[in-house]
């Protein structure tokens, strides 16, 4: 489901990435404010099976959705910003089956760099996993001297492999 402005970096894989499984891009009506119900009744009427947008979009879908209702997508993937630890809780009280996956990296390396399916979320976390590097992808946190920081460390995530633009 292309919920994503097309002048944002995730609606390249909403176009591209659909395109290439030879899938169908589902696009909401297009309207001057959200409208969460809208979309989760044409993704759901059209077939979509993924919804791919930053998490506040996702938590609008999840807050104006009762428990108990259909689905509207298989997976949501998110990305673009900080997913809030309590996001997934919401989303599975809604769809308790749809799966979870955090996604992020730069737009200069491809939009994606990094992937973490969310399973359960441990209470004491601060935030949701940033996730382990795409296939051909690396993803290296450097201290100020470009010296490889320890696990734990505080540093700078240096992104590289054959999706750096």
């Amino acid at each position: 489901f292309g919920i994503s402005s097309l002048s944002f970096d995730l609606s390249v894989w909403d176009v591209f990435g659909t395109l290439a499984a030879g899938a169908a891009l589902v696009l909401p009506a297009a309207t001057s404010r959200p409208d969460p119900v809208g979309w989760a009744a044409r993704a759901a009427d059209c077939g979509a099976t993924v919804w791919n947008s930053v998490p506040a979009l996702a938590q609008m879908l999840a807050e104006a959705t009762e428990p108990g209702a259909a689905p509207p997508v298989r997976a949501f993937l998110m990305s673009g910003d900080w997913i809030p630890t309590t996001l997934p809780d919401l989303l599975r009280s809604r769809w308790p089956d749809v799966r979870l996956i955090a996604m992020g990296g730069a737009t200069e390396a491809s939009v994606w760099s990094n992937i973490h399916e969310i399973d359960e979320v441990d209470p004491a976390w601060p935030s949701i996993p940033y996730g382990v590097p795409l296939r051909n992808q690396t993803m290296r946190v450097l201290d100020h001297r470009l010296g490889l920081c320890p696990p734990w460390a505080v540093g700078r995530i240096h992104i590289g492999g054959s999706g750096l633009s």
